[in-house]
């Protein structure tokens, strides 16, 4: 017995909130919200077994996965701005999606948009350059994460012993949580900090004060982009489409403030 449209329709909500549960577990450092997640995760499950036994949805699903196969091989072909940057695995062992995923979105933000964004090029008044300037250093925290996770990842596939390897096992974990968490932070600070910025020379504001500029690289220091010759305007317009498609395609879930716990 086939689906009806309400229940494709229902599984594919529930679908949905597997997915931002599923999110939550992979980000979330907070023990309570973990066991949340987890319990609320596992009635999804059990709803979506009872309502679809057959596994038709899935199926339904694949179809449709066929004949997207483009976005398949490539998911951020579906995006505008992401489109232009390749999906890449963190390490050549690294075979989890949203590692990779996150790990190509901060390398893609670091190596084309914070060079374009960089104080030489982007003008801010005083308070706005000193916040962009605290960036820097949370990148590079999300690096350190970045290196050791991978470093872990290697050792996994070159341990031996079985003690070992399930050792290695809880720490990838761990670092990977922690990687997402810091990279989901980070994206989202960036989003809030340049949609400000975005917003403003729209209305035509003064927290940036050369937005008519054209970026021109120094090749002695910096690699050239796809952005060279945009004005400033346009450049944190294309940053603003970019994080909003890193945090929509990486499908990070809202998490409530700390004092909500």
């Amino acid at each position: 017995m086939g689906l009806s449209q309400e229940q494709i329709t229902e599984i594919g909500k529930l679908k949905k909130l597997e997915r931002t549960y599923d999110g939550i577990i992979k980000t979330s450092t907070n023990g309570d919200q973990l066991q949340r997640a987890k319990i609320e995760l596992k009635k999804i499950k059990d709803l979506m077994d009872s309502m679809d036994p057959n596994g038709i949805y899935s199926e339904i699903q694949a179809g449709e996965n066929k004949r997207s196969s483009r976005v398949d091989e490539n998911p951020f072909a579906q995006y505008e701005m992401l489109s232009r940057f390749t999906l890449e695995r963190a390490s050549s062992h690294s075979s989890d999606a949203d590692i990779n995923m996150m790990y190509s979105i901060v390398k893609s933000w670091d190596s084309v948009f914070m060079t374009a964004l960089f104080d030489k090029h982007v003008k801010l008044d005083y308070s706005l350059n000193s916040e962009r300037d605290t960036h820097y250093a949370i990148l590079a925290n999300v690096k350190r994460y970045q290196k050791t996770l991978i470093e872990t990842v290697e050792d996994y596939q070159t341990a031996t012993r079985e003690d070992a390897k399930l050792q290695l096992s809880e720490m990838k974990r761990r670092y990977s949580r922690q990687f997402l968490n810091e990279g989901a932070a980070y994206l989202r600070k960036l989003k809030s900090f340049w949609e400000n910025i975005d917003k403003d020379i729209k209305e035509h504001g003064t927290k940036c004060t050369n937005r008519d500029d054209k970026i021109a690289y120094d090749l002695r220091f910096e690699s050239e982009s796809f952005l060279k010759g945009e004005t400033v305007e346009t450049v944190v317009h294309k940053a603003v489409i970019f994080l909003n498609e890193a945090i929509k395609a990486l499908r990070l879930p809202e998490l409530p403030d700390k004092k909500e716990l």
